[in-house]
């Protein structure tokens, strides 16, 4: 996309040197729309350049959360997927009313 904006940029350079040199009008304002266009081209695929690197920038800032979320206690995290736990075992759990087997453990 680039190599089609400066193309074009200097595609409509030329055409407004051109009348300029001979004097026609109609070429110049044709020229210079060209050139006109071409500067937007330009302008817009600078504003996706950025764009894109703020998405980046974003979207890794968001892979480093998700993966400080998983190590902060997988254990918890494979809990709370698996549905054969339910919030009671959860909550039975965090009291250590459970063993590591599984068993009840009186307090």
């Amino acid at each position: 996309m680039e190599n089609r904006v400066e193309t074009q940029a200097q595609a409509a350079k030329r055409n407004l040197k051109t009348a300029y040199e001979s004097g026609d009008p109609e070429a110049m304002a044709e020229a210079q729309q060209m050139l006109a266009r071409a500067e937007a081209d330009r302008n817009a695929l600078a504003k996706y350049r950025q764009d894109l690197s703020d998405y980046k920038v974003q979207y890794d800032a968001w892979l480093d959360q998700q993966s400080q979320q998983a190590q902060q206690d997988p254990e918890m995290d494979f809990l709370q997927l698996n549905s054969l736990f339910t919030k009671n075992h959860l909550k039975e759990r965090s009291n250590g009313r459970l063993t590591t087997n599984g068993s009840e453990q009186t307090p």
